[in-house]
């Protein structure tokens, strides 16, 4: 499952990241939707393009891979000089 802020949720609604794209909660708060995927490099380009509007929740696996991403792009900025 992912989360996005709720502004993302019309978007999302006309234009979904997936056939199989699942809207779980749409409200004031969250706008979580269920895909289900295979992960491939196409999916994980199209989640991070939302960048702190999105949030995977589930699987564990593929969360942590995102918050490998994020923490290796934070870590680039670092050694920037």
């Amino acid at each position: 499952m992912i989360s996005f802020k709720p502004e993302q949720g019309n978007y999302l609604k006309t234009l979904p990241i997936h056939h199989s794209q699942v809207v779980v909660e749409d409200t004031k708060k969250n706008f979580i939707i269920k895909v289900c995927i295979i992960p491939s490099y196409e999916f994980y380009s199209k989640i991070l393009s939302y960048g702190d509007t999105a949030t995977v929740l589930s699987p564990e696996s593929i969360r942590l891979e995102f918050e490998k991403k994020f923490i290796n792009a934070v870590n680039n900025y670092k050694t920037v000089i």
